[in-house]
């Protein structure tokens, strides 16, 4: 347990150093579309959860809270999360 708080805890600080430098690039980029699987980011930090035996698992986690994550067919993992400038991304919205 004191090893996953210490993990949270990095990935916490990585992502207050990295993500402001994110945001600055963004700005300056255009849009680009990235294919991939979505993991959740628990599940792939702590055991390497993905591929389709862990599609299941995966869906759960994500619609009980846990963060995810674009993992690119280059290899690279994306962190997503909503625009909390956009309220829509914090409405509910029904299944299709």
């Amino acid at each position: 347990m004191k090893k996953m708080r210490n993990v949270g805890m990095l990935l916490a600080a990585a992502a207050l150093v990295l993500l402001p430098l994110q945001a600055a690039a963004a700005d300056k980029a255009a849009d680009t579309t990235v294919k991939g699987e979505l993991v959740d980011m628990a599940c792939y930090m702590s055991h390497d959860g993905q591929g389709a035996d862990h599609a299941d698992c995966a869906v759960k986690c994500v619609k009980g809270g846990q963060p995810m994550g674009l993992k690119a067919a280059d290899g690279k993992l994306y962190l997503l999360f909503a625009d909390h400038g956009d309220s829509a991304a914090f409405t509910s919205q029904p299944a299709s």
